[in-house]
């Protein structure tokens, strides 16, 4: 085992500041709306539009596109954390991929918002999907590659 491979697997003993976990937690309640707002409104508002012209059913569109979401995020969340495990960058192991994958989820939001039917709405929630799992496998993993054992439980609280 490498050196660099010796210290990312080291457990954790300086305690993390404040400022860290605000902003870990600011990014994981960042995910989570860029999730559930698009689940909880736009993509049931798309599919009753675009429904009509696919030749579908509402629910049919929207069980689809969430369908295919869905087998994009079990197999995006994995793979993203194992990446993020190997990613030796001067900033970190985690935050390369917290920055593209928030950035990622970004575009694909504006993607699916300015979606004209029902395959650009697919592709902008898979890609959605794909990217804000990449952030989230990275904002996980950072738990417990920066927080000491005994102070895990309260900054997952805060997350």
């Amino acid at each position: 085992m490498t050196d660099a491979a010796s210290a990312a697997l080291a457990e954790p003993v300086e305690p993390v500041r404040r400022g860290w976990t605000a902003a870990l937690a600011l990014a994981n309640g960042a995910i989570w709306v860029g999730w559930f707002g698009p689940l909880q409104i736009l993509l049931a508002s798309q599919a009753r539009d675009f429904a009509p012209a696919a030749g579908m059913e509402k629910e049919t569109v929207l069980a689809w596109v969430t369908g295919a979401g869905a087998v994009v995020s079990l197999l995006a969340n994995p793979l993203f954390g194992a990446l993020s495990d190997r990613t030796t960058a001067r900033w970190g192991r985690r935050t390369p991929w917290i920055v593209a994958g928030a950035a990622g989820g970004a575009l694909s939001l504006l993607l699916l918002a300015a979606a004209d039917g029902v395959g650009t709405m697919a592709l902008g929630w898979c890609l959605a999907q794909l990217t804000l799992n990449a952030a989230f496998a990275a904002v996980t993993a950072a738990v417990p590659d920066r927080v000491p054992r005994g102070r895990r439980g309260a900054v997952g609280g805060w997350l």
